[in-house]
């Protein structure tokens, strides 16, 4: 039988969009800080780079912990900067979230289709929905609640669905394949096609369901490559030099 081949392209194709639902768009934009979005403020932090640490606060500048003077046009820059940065780190939770969501409503679906079982059926899918519950929050944490780090937030994002795909395993082996190995020793070739055409119907209808939501999440992630881009223009603008004559140079491309 071809069951399981045709289950683990189903998987391969989950696990293929995680750089995505992660976010992993380029943008061609770099940046030597690390962004801490708790407290008064935004901080840029970096141990190699001068000055070390950088604070916008609401139009106001702070420089390694001194107060820069600005002219009004610079703190309306810097506030504006501010704002943008929130507004996409918020956006980027959104759409890493959506990704999380996809691969969940994914495992949903095999469940409800491989689990004959009723209570058994509701109890994998309440675990699925606590678990997820979780992954939403380390995600948002990832963000918002810490110094930024994108290859962290990256691989925390791909770790979870890779781990949700496990659990897809899970469900196969334990309650699909036992049926299919039955049907195969007793000859019950009725019993083989079908399970045969549930599994062709499951693997369409997920990898369809998968990759429409995720051209989705994918054009909104490229979308936050121009607020990005804006960014480096907004900090461009600032008439702000440095104690060396040198420009602040948060985010570069």
């Amino acid at each position: 039988m071809s069951l399981l081949p045709r289950f683990a392209i189903g998987l391969a194709a989950l696990t293929a969009t995680a750089p995505l639902l992660a976010g992993n768009i380029e943008c061609d934009i770099e940046s030597p800080y690390s962004l801490d979005l708790r407290g008064e403020g935004i901080a840029f932090s970096s141990k190699d780079s001068s000055p070390g640490h950088v604070r916008l606060d609401r139009g106001r500048l702070y420089i390694d912990g001194r107060e820069v003077a600005l002219s009004d046009k610079d703190r309306r820059t810097i506030h504006s900067i501010e704002d943008e940065v929130r507004g996409i780190s918020a956006e980027a939770v959104v759409i890493a979230s959506d990704g999380i969501d996809i691969a969940f409503d994914a495992l949903s679906e095999v469940s409800r289709a491989l689990i004959e079982n009723s209570e058994r059926q509701t109890e994998v899918i309440r675990s699925m929905e606590k678990t997820r519950a979780i992954v939403q929050t380390q995600i948002r944490d990832a963000v918002l609640n810490r110094p930024f780090d994108e290859r962290a937030f990256e691989a925390l994002v791909e770790a979870q669905i890779e781990t949700m795909a496990g659990e897809l395993v899970k469900v196969v082996v334990g309650e699909f394949v036992p049926r299919a190995i039955a049907a195969a020793l007793t000859g019950d070739e009725a019993t083989i096609k079908n399970i045969e055409a549930r599994a062709e119907r499951l693997e369409a209808e997920i990898e369809e369901k998968i990759e429409a939501k995720a051209r989705e999440i994918e054009r909104r992630a490229e979308k936050l490559c121009p607020r990005v881009r804006t960014l480096v223009e907004l900090e461009s603008t600032l008439a702000l030099r440095l104690e060396d004559g040198s420009r602040l140079n948060l985010i570069e491309n």
